[in-house]
């Protein structure tokens, strides 16, 4: 859920939102990988990964030096998972998920 905010860190990543959507962020990520259990959803967890590289956060142990409170502001949460459980999310996708097949259906998506 969104509302209004002032002063929000990092918004300017919101802009990218609508080229991340065009682009099939999350068009076809339920099809090559399963849901997550818990309070973060698959798309929660592709939106803050997305915005991890706009941010520049090379690494998911940067997510530590931002406020959990704020990133949350911008995917529309109340907070972001701490590393561990970023870590462990991404695991799961990695493991259960059919990354390369996701990567080689949004190439061809482009491409049309």
């Amino acid at each position: 859920m969104f509302e209004p905010g002032r002063d929000v860190q990092a918004a300017g990543v919101l802009f990218a939102v609508p080229a991340l959507l065009v682009n099939g962020l999350l068009q076809f990520s339920d099809k090559y990988f399963k849901p997550l259990k818990g309070y973060y959803s698959l798309n929660s967890l592709l939106l803050i990964l997305a915005f991890m590289a706009l941010l520049r956060m090379r690494s998911l142990e940067r997510i530590r030096y931002w406020d959990p409170g704020e990133l949350g502001k911008l995917v529309g949460l109340d907070r972001v998972p701490e590393v561990r459980t970023l870590r462990r999310k991404v695991q799961r996708l990695v493991g259960k998920g059919d990354a390369p097949g996701w990567s080689q259906h949004l190439s061809r998506h482009w491409m049309q």
